[in-house]
């Protein structure tokens, strides 16, 4: 299997400052080694820090560059979280001079799979020829503790437009390894004799709160009635709604998403005379569900103006008769 043999040897040659390709690069654009660590400023954040690698004393190539013949490098860390969300990323890199392109990262759970989330990070705001942390905050996502996951860096393939991102050698990280692809993908290597500079960060999700539901509790049938669903998330997700009528109507499957503390209307109609119980869960975009919420509700009264008791001696009288009448009262 093919290791990542041409990361090195461009390491080496960038490191040592010798020229190669077809376009030579002076001491001060290709002497990576010179790059140095600026400092990231402290932000306080609600998630925290879950799995890193923050070492380096390596880079490998993002994108393409006369150093490694143009060829389009892509990048994959594999990481192993132990937190059900995860909410962004760190990573050290630099770019060179001659870069334009944004650098991106998207989180997969195979390494040409869909991309679950992802962040791109315009390169006007990556230090030039200097390493430094840079966050890509991304959607939050929900992930399996436990399970491996996919840290992909790429740019745009555009000739000279290339990044270094850190890495150390040696199996630093045992919860992952490197993979790289040169053709978009389509192969893949893998490099288990280092890791890349990477920090995951997460948080514990919180199920919501359960639904209140406010409404008419006292109607007529075949009326229709706005009812009132909210609930708080505390980790502030948007949240979906399941809702059942306690009657033979369908439910409410999972509508939304809504924000969270957002009162939403539902409108429903009761067929029949009866004593019902609506009920509702909350759901976040995480996947944690809320307890049930209830309200009980009741339809003894009837939009019609004849008296009931007179229509049930009718009705005992001649069972037979006014099956309409029957249906439209609700008997």
């Amino acid at each position: 299997m093919q290791k990542l043999v041409p990361l090195f040897i461009v390491g080496i040659v960038v490191l040592c400052g010798l020229e190669a390709g077809a376009t030579p690069f002076t001491k001060g654009e290709s002497n990576v080694l010179s790059w140095k660590q600026m400092p990231t400023p402290s932000i306080m954040r609600a998630d925290v820090l879950d799995q890193q690698q923050p070492l380096m004393d390596w880079f490998g190539p993002i994108g393409s560059g006369p150093l490694w013949d143009h060829l389009n490098y892509i990048v994959a860390q594999t990481f192993t979280p132990t937190m059900p969300i995860l909410t962004r990323v760190e990573l050290m890199i630099g770019k060179n001079i001659t870069t334009t392109y944004d650098y991106t990262v998207v989180i997969r759970d195979a390494l040409n799979g869909t991309d679950l989330t992802s962040a791109s990070v315009p390169a006007a705001q990556i230090t030039t020829e200097n390493f430094s942390w840079i966050e890509f905050d991304f959607p939050d996502i929900a992930v399996s503790p436990g399970n491996t996951y996919y840290l992909v860096s790429f740019t745009q393939n555009a000739t000279d437009n290339w990044y270094a991102w850190g890495l150390k050698v040696g199996d630093v990280y045992p919860n992952g390894t490197i993979y790289f692809t040169v053709n978009d993908g389509a192969n893949w290597s893998e490099e288990p004799d280092g890791d890349m500079t990477f920090m995951t960060y997460g948080r514990e999700n919180i199920p919501p709160n359960e639904p209140l539901i406010q409404g008419e509790t006292d109607g007529k049938i075949r009326v229709e009635y706005p009812y009132n669903f909210s609930t708080d998330d505390l980790d502030g997700d948007d949240v979906y709604y399941w809702i059942e009528w306690g009657d033979d109507s369908p439910a409410e499957e999972w509508i939304g998403p809504y924000a969270s503390g957002d009162v939403i209307i539902v409108k429903h109609t009761f067929m029949k005379k009866g004593t019902y119980q609506i009920k509702a869960k909350a759901k976040d975009t995480a996947g944690a569900e809320s307890a049930w919420g209830y309200l009980e509700v009741t339809m003894p009264k009837n939009s019609a103006i004849v008296p009931s008791f007179l229509l049930q001696e009718l009705f005992e009288r001649f069972p037979r008769i006014f099956p309409l009448l029957r249906y439209l009262l609700g008997e």
